[in-house]
């Protein structure tokens, strides 16, 4: 019986870090068959996996930056979108130059996403964001070039890794 209290307990507690170690991820916001997708648009919110990020055409509730799509789609004409794609596409394969998954499901355990604006701005609508989601944020400079966030809500602690390169921002989120 100890045994079977002891294995029941470290499954409780595997299956609730498991609930707070993963990012949520939506793109379905993205028509995968639209060539003419220039601009793609992050937008944050909380869902049953936490944290989400989602990408889509349209500026939408939870904002915090673009990525520059433009030229990343391939020739619908070609009649490659289906095939490549398939039914159930992910962002990582269209946009391979801008978003970065570590898994390729509904939740993942790192997503970077490269926006095309200036580090402070990002930085800042990502703060703005996650404040208004009741997520309490700390800031680390660790450089001129390099901010960590740190954002906290109940056991979920997701850090956010915010580098400037050139004119854009690449933003690695993760859990802790």
């Amino acid at each position: 019986m100890r045994s079977l209290t002891r294995v029941l307990l470290a499954v409780g507690t595997i299956t609730m870090l498991s609930a707070t170690l993963a990012l949520g991820f939506n793109e379905s916001g993205i028509d995968y068959t639209d060539a003419g997708i220039t601009t793609a648009y992050v937008g944050l919110s909380t869902t049953g996996h936490g944290l989400t990020v989602s990408i889509a055409a349209v500026k939408g509730p939870g904002y915090v930056g673009t990525m520059d799509v433009e030229n990343l789609m391939p020739d619908i004409d070609s009649g490659d979108v289906p095939a490549y794609y398939g039914s159930r596409p992910w962002a990582p394969k269209a946009f391979a130059a801008v978003v970065e998954l570590s898994n390729a499901s509904t939740t993942v355990n790192e997503l970077r996403v490269q926006h095309n604006q200036t580090a402070p701005e990002v930085t800042m609508a990502y703060t703005k964001e996650l404040t208004a989601l009741g997520y309490a944020v700390a800031e680390d400079p660790v450089t001129t070039n390099i901010a960590v966030l740190t954002a906290t809500k109940g056991d979920e602690v997701v850090r956010l890794v915010f580098v400037r390169r050139g004119t854009d921002t690449l933003v690695t989120l993760s859990p802790s």
